[in-house]
């Protein structure tokens, strides 16, 4: 089996003897696209990071100030700050952004990049974010990441899925299932590795599987 992602993908669609159909530039571009929709389904990569908020600007971008992707958890000096959209904000008041500086109480996510402050902050303030954090990448000087093996070859698989999909739909297809069987794969495998997976809270002494497992529950007939 190849060892880099990236191999993993050429051997998916064929080109193991070198790049025909497809520029390495792509399979690097659809690759990284693959990380980044891989993340953020599993989204158990979390990271932990300070969020400044000042006077000046209600607004903030996440990408250029924190290593967090996705914010699951936001702690400020008055405790937890909730994380909101547009919509909620608007429907339970129209004029929330006319709202004079405060402490702020929610981040507004206006896309997926961008948050705004309410109220906006009147001074400094510095919050610790939890969250998903940005994946890696894939380029002409790295053609691999660190991951587990059953999360790379999801990964592959979805990359090469990606590519043939115009030209081998069949093919893209049989990929695509390669990809949600070894991510709940690996989402399972990941579950039961942790402090509270299911597989270690079983009494002492009865079987001992750490890593595998599907729980299945049934429903007993009267």
């Amino acid at each position: 089996m190849a060892n880099t992602l990236v191999a993993q993908v050429v051997d998916f669609i064929g080109e193991s003897g070198g790049s025909v159909y497809w520029p390495k530039a792509h399979i690097y571009d659809a690759t990284n696209a693959a990380i980044l929709w891989t993340w953020i389904d599993c989204q158990n990569s979390q990271t932990l990071d300070t969020l400044v908020l000042v006077s000046t600007s209600p607004l903030v971008d996440l990408s250029t100030n924190t290593n967090v992707m996705i914010p699951k958890k936001i702690v400020g000096v008055l405790g937890d700050v909730w994380v909101s959209n547009v919509h909620n904000m608007e429907r339970e008041d129209k004029w929330w952004r006319g709202d004079d500086p405060d402490v702020p109480k929610v981040l507004v996510m206006l896309d997926n990049d961008t948050m705004r402050a309410w109220p906006v902050a009147d001074k400094i303030y510095t919050y610790d974010v939890y969250g998903v954090a940005w994946p890696p990448s894939v380029d002409s000087t790295n053609e691999d990441i660190v991951a587990d093996e059953l999360l790379k070859h999801a990964i592959a698989a979805l990359a090469a899925s990606t590519l043939v999909e115009d030209t081998h739909p069949e093919l893209a297809d049989y990929l695509f299932k390669e990809y949600t069987d070894h991510q709940h794969a690996y989402m399972v495998s990941w579950r039961n590795k942790g402090e509270g997976g299911i597989v270690n809270i079983r009494p002492a002494g009865k079987r001992q599987r750490p890593f595998g497992g599907v729980v299945k529950f049934t429903r007993q007939l009267q």
